[in-house]
């Protein structure tokens, strides 16, 4: 099977998982709107993102190190002694810097309440995100082994059956006890997803006997430490200012604006990181592991190509469908009284398009050992994130926010796609430059229309389809004919 090939595949696999999760996700969003205040929603969605950022935080970009280790390794043939051993040397720094980080947060935890909330009454939301640090840290040992091994169909099992276990408490949860509810069933579905990953990689530790006791009694690389060593110092300089940029960002906004205000831009947020939930890890999880298999800047080169053609044409039909129906899409998930975050949504979306260029990018730096010269682009990103949220919020309301989304990933996917090009020998073809040229102009035009000329109507719906609809003429016939195979080969297999 040609890489190309390949990756259509996992990212299909991954895609359709990440669909049931969206689809699901989608009644919380609507039961949330229903039940929650608009701060309350803001609050709900503040201790997603704080839970998010501390497992961030805690693991410092290690777990991506025992990925890369593991994909290295899983094809020698002493493969259990070298897994256990690595597995043995996540768990000693994984250790350390979870308790470091459950130290940070209880000495400053009112601190972060109100840099987050913007009051101290909500330090008991804190406190839950707490409690799901330790559940997030051992989730990503086997998310990692899954990765490793290219796994794409125990990850994608994963996502659905936790996805849908999930909808049976998280639902009740936010009917019965409102925002206090929606909170704890965030610690809920972490414990659950991280049992259901356990179940599916039981398969590799049966074959290579990986037993707590043999991964006690290994001994340590000292080379294998060493390089997750230089993840964590990634993740403790980066990763770390990448939890303070998000802390400082958010502050600005609940300080200049109110907690309202991220109530408000809450739909927004929510189609955003629900399309980057699902594109990003649909197409990087089995981009990475390739990347770090890699031999040579041809295949580099080939697979960020691969990597770039196939989110731009998932991208296609979520922008240009997004910009037109973005006041259906409000009020059918949230309420009406929600539309006034529909004014932002067009040109954060066409943000969206670059962020997602940019992590298919950067995914080509830790896989092949680019980690400094990836914390130096990062931190600059970060810096940047917090100078444009600093001075436009204050100017332009929620409109400073939405740039914050535009500005720092338009620039980078220049900086990723230049760096790639002269250090690893990266050429865009031909045909990725067409249609990646056709989405950003016709998104462009399409929210540059939708902003200025003409609100919600029939004939601008029925033109994004027209539009989505003409994709088929920038693929060439072995797409075409790939997409045809990927979508009946299961009626061709019985």
């Amino acid at each position: 099977m040609s890489s190309y090939k390949a990756l259509v595949k996992a990212t299909t696999i991954i895609g359709l998982a990440r669909l049931v999760e969206v689809l699901v996700s989608l009644v919380r969003v609507k039961l949330s709107a229903l039940y929650l205040t608009v701060s309350e929603l803001g609050v709900f969605n503040q201790s997603a993102i704080l839970s998010e950022r501390l497992s961030q935080f805690t693991l410092l970009k290690i777990s991506d190190g025992l990925t890369k280790q593991v994909a290295e390794s899983n094809q020698n043939e002493d493969a259990g002694r070298i897994i256990s051993e690595l597995l043995k040397g996540y768990l000693i720094l994984s250790f350390v810097f979870t308790l470091l980080s459950s130290s940070l947060v209880l000495l400053f935890y009112s601190d972060i309440a109100r840099l987050m909330f913007g009051d101290t009454l909500y330090t008991k939301f804190v406190l839950i995100a707490l409690i799901s640090l330790p559940i997030l840290v051992l989730n990503s040992i086997p998310l990692s082994i899954l990765r490793g091994f290219s796994d794409m169909k125990s990850i994608a099992k994963g996502r659905v059956y936790s996805c849908l276990i999930n909808a049976l408490h998280i639902i009740p949860l936010i009917i019965l006890y409102g925002v206090d509810g929606a909170v704890v069933s965030i610690l809920v579905s972490n414990l659950i997803i991280f049992i259901i990953n356990m179940v599916l990689v039981s398969q590799y530790r049966r074959k290579f006997n990986l037993r707590l006791k043999s991964i006690i009694l290994s001994k340590v690389s000292k080379d294998n430490f060493r390089e997750l060593l230089s993840f964590s110092i990634f993740g403790m300089t980066i990763g770390v200012y990448i939890i303070i940029s998000e802390f400082v960002c958010r502050s600005i906004v609940v300080s200049e604006l109110g907690i309202e205000a991220i109530g408000v831009y809450a739909p927004v947020i929510m189609l955003s990181s629900m399309l980057t939930g699902f594109l990003i890890p649909s197409v990087t999880t089995f981009l990475y592991s390739k990347l770090c298999e890699s031999k040579n800047s041809s295949d580099i080169s080939t697979l960020l190509n691969h990597g770039l053609r196939i989110s731009t044409l998932a991208l296609i039909p979520v922008l240009f469908i997004g910009v037109s129906f973005k006041e259906i899409y409000i009020t059918v998930l949230y309420t009406s009284s929600y539309l006034e975050a529909g004014k932002y949504l067009p040109f954060h979306l066409l943000g969206l398009v670059f962020t997602i260029w940019f992590s298919v990018m950067s995914q080509s730096m830790a896989s092949t050992g680019r980690i400094v010269q990836h914390g130096f682009f990062r931190f600059f990103y970060l810096t940047l994130d917090i100078v444009v949220t600093f001075v436009f919020v204050n100017k332009y309301g929620l409109y400073g926010w939405m740039l914050k989304h535009m500005v720092s990933p338009i620039l980078f996917s220049a900086v990723y796609f230049l760096y790639c090009k002269a250090n690893m020998g990266f050429r865009l073809k031909l045909e990725n430059v067409v249609l990646m040229s056709y989405l950003i102009v016709v998104g462009v035009v399409l929210a540059v229309i939708d902003d200025f000329i003409v609100k919600q109507s029939i004939v601008f719906m029925i033109a994004s389809i027209i539009l989505v609809s003409l994709t088929p003429l920038l693929m060439s016939q072995s797409e075409k004919a790939a997409i045809k195979k990927m979508l009946f080969i299961k009626s061709n297999d019985k």
